[in-house]
């Protein structure tokens, strides 16, 4: 029997262990996978990815990706965004082993091998683009700042494709939100008059629940928080040594400066 009164019980896991009891279909799911699916997903553009990472980067999370990475992904494509586990300012994770000070969401990023127009439950859809050889101009200046997007011949590069972890303020995904109901909004102030009006990549959020996006996800968790613990206690280690030398030169020398 689950005790809802345990204080290191989450209201993200609560709402789980409710699904389990209203939802047979969900029960069956959740017993078949074993873990907590993704409750959502986000189609966007890696320009919006980037303001996710700047609000990582400044906070005190392990799972961010380097500034510089990024900018090398063409700002106009899109990626995905599972939304994971929501941990709220004094809750307890599990993760981390520690209450938490800050409320932010973990999430699994995905950089998928071409352009995302539409999320399903247990895939995407999009399709592989290629630049334009006859506009010289849009296809250099392309190819020269987002070579993690394009190859050299215009193509598409595959080999950026991969995923990761970000963890960020839940309030970011308002402010993604508003970028995608103005993008909504332009393109409708264009098109007033047509019925069937063509929005832009960026769909926003899709509500469901992803299972299959989901495996390997509390792995890939656990072991960045290992390798990011055990880094830094080798760095710990590394300068102790150092600061021990160091006394041990400075004592020498002043045994030497005194001896007869």
């Amino acid at each position: 029997m689950i005790d809802f009164n345990d204080e290191k019980i989450t209201e993200y896991e609560k709402q789980d262990l409710l699904s389990q009891q209203i939802d047979p279909v969900y029960k069956k799911k959740r017993k078949e996978y074993g873990y907590i699916p993704f409750r959502a997903g986000w189609i966007i553009t890696y320009e919006m990815l980037e303001i996710l990472n700047d609000d990582a980067n400044e906070n005190e999370g392990v799972f961010s990706f380097y500034k510089d990475d990024l900018k090398k992904y063409d700002p106009s494509m899109t990626c995905l965004v599972f939304e994971g586990e929501i941990i709220k300012e004094g809750e307890y994770d599990r993760f981390y082993n520690c209450w938490s000070k800050r409320d932010y969401i973990r999430c699994r990023v995905v950089f998928p091998d071409g352009i995302i127009t539409n999320l399903t439950e247990n895939k995407w859809e999009g399709f592989g683009l290629e630049l334009d050889p006859d506009n010289e101009e849009i296809f250099k200046d392309k190819i020269c700042k987002y070579p993690n997007s394009w190859n050299i011949d215009g193509s598409w590069n595959k080999k950026c494709r991969g995923a990761g972890i970000l963890e960020f303020n839940p309030d970011k995904l308002n402010e993604l939100r508003k970028i995608v109901q103005e993008a909504e909004e332009k393109v409708l102030n264009e098109n007033p008059d047509k019925e069937e009006t063509q929005f832009p990549a960026i769909v926003g959020r899709t509500e469901k629940n992803f299972w299959k996006a989901k495996i390997n996800y509390d792995e890939n968790v656990s072991e960045t928080i290992k390798e990011d613990y055990q880094s830094k206690k080798r760095k710990e280690t590394r300068r102790s040594k150092i600061k021990k030398k160091s006394k041990s030169k400075l004592k020498k020398s002043f045994k030497k400066g005194f001896s007869k």
